[in-house]
């Protein structure tokens, strides 16, 4: 009865100083859970799963496994990383890992629409002071933001104050997921770390490895659902740009294209070889490009391509037609 009292409390609009908004429940695993039945998990009413990727560079034995079975299920998930980086490149090396994993997800990618967490608990990690964790987190999370995953932290409150400087996480809005278990869970308020960011999934509830039934599990609130989940686009299509104009100036050239509707910039590429070995490249948001200090009465190869930023990622176009100008 109490199970079924608490997952009603999912069908409810939850009101917070934002406004409202549609919390749902999840569980979160790794190798430890061994074989988990999703099938219990979906029917006892829970909507999501956080699923352990690995830690450090290492993938969690179950980690497919539990990729598969959550998305046969009908389950959307997230992945978490247990961190070991000690500094900035192995915290880099974490960040490499997950992506490159997550790139072999394969046709079980369409229910990963949750956040990549980063999972900061380790006791050796804090001897290395609140600075580098720190930067440790901003490295990670930049990394999977540029990937186009939502980033997420997930620690307990005593680690967030002591140890992880958020500022940087509520300015680019990266997720925080908060373990503070209670026996008495009260859900009407959501939970706030030090810092003044609201927990976006609060872990209530340690599991019960002794139980045979999904409390077994690790329990969370996912309390704006929707806001968590990753938008899937496919790549845009991108124009060939037609280069318009190239003409000469001393010592240098400009360059004017035709504007591509979609593009969130252009590169500008130029060399005296044909090949265009040695070439220079140059960015603009702009549909001219002036380029200066060239060498006097020399000819140069031009070519202009169109790109877009969707979700952290940069789409390139085809290159425009190679043209050539003569400096004055």
């Amino acid at each position: 009865m109490k199970r079924i009292i608490s997952l009603l409390l999912a069908l409810f609009v939850l009101l917070t100083p934002f406004g409202a908004y549609a919390s749902e429940y999840g569980i979160d695993v790794s190798h430890n859970n061994e074989s988990v039945d999703y099938a219990a998990v979906k029917d006892s009413g829970y909507k999501f799963v956080m699923i352990r990727l690995g830690y450090y560079n290492k993938l969690d034995t179950k980690f497919f496994e539990n990729v598969k079975a959550a998305s046969e299920a009908g389950l959307e998930y997230g992945v978490y990383l247990y961190s070991y980086a000690f500094n900035d490149e192995e915290a880099k090396t974490e960040a490499d890992f997950v992506i490159k994993t997550l790139s072999e997800l394969g046709e079980y990618k369409s229910s990963f629409t949750l956040p990549v967490a980063y999972d900061i608990e380790d006791k050796q990690l804090f001897d290395k002071g609140r600075a580098q964790i720190t930067r440790n987190v901003n490295i990670f999370c930049s990394s999977i933001e540029k990937s186009g995953y939502i980033p997420m932290i997930y620690s307990n409150a005593d680690t967030f104050k002591n140890y992880i400087d958020v500022s940087n996480a509520k300015q680019n809005g990266w997720k925080i997921w908060l373990a503070k278990w209670e026996s008495n869970p009260d859900f009407t308020k959501r939970k706030q770390i030090d810092g003044g960011m609201y927990a976006d999934i609060w872990q209530y509830k340690k599991g019960d490895s002794a139980s045979d039934t999904v409390n077994k599990y690790d329990s969370n609130i996912a309390y704006d659902f929707a806001s968590l989940k990753r938008l899937t686009k496919p790549a845009p299509v991108i124009k060939r740009v037609s280069l318009k104009k190239l003409a000469s100036t001393k010592k240098g050239f400009k360059a004017s294209w035709k504007k591509v509707s979609n593009a969130s910039g252009y590169q500008l590429q130029y060399s005296k070889k044909k090949s265009f070995k040695g070439k220079k490249t140059v960015k603009t948001k702009s549909l001219t490009k002036k380029i200066k200090k060239l060498k006097r009465k020399k000819k140069y190869y031009v070519r202009v391509r169109a790109y877009v930023i969707q979700n952290g990622k940069v789409y390139y176009g085809k290159w425009s037609k190679v043209k050539a100008v003569k400096t004055k």
